[in-house]
């Protein structure tokens, strides 16, 4: 039997201090960008899920041919 390994990289966009921090360009590409290119190089999982309560961020995320989950915003709160 084969293990199967699942990541999921949640990416609020309503953070507090930082608005859309996930998305925010650092050193020319969005935060997000280095998290999901370095678990698609590890190729440790078999599955990489980005889960996002912004469906304006759907089309970027696309390129990356990951698995994106749109969480309702009822759980994309602090608590």
């Amino acid at each position: 039997m084969q293990l199967k390994r699942l990541l999921v990289i949640p990416a609020r966009g309503n953070s507090k201090r930082i608005k859309n921090k996930n998305f925010k360009n650092f050193k020319g590409k969005p935060i997000i960008s280095y998290s999901i290119n370095t678990a698609i190089k590890s190729k440790l999982f078999d599955h990489i899920i980005v889960s996002i309560d912004d469906v304006n961020k759907i089309k970027y995320l696309k390129k990356f041919k990951v698995k994106i989950d749109i969480r309702p915003k009822k759980y994309a709160k602090d608590h």
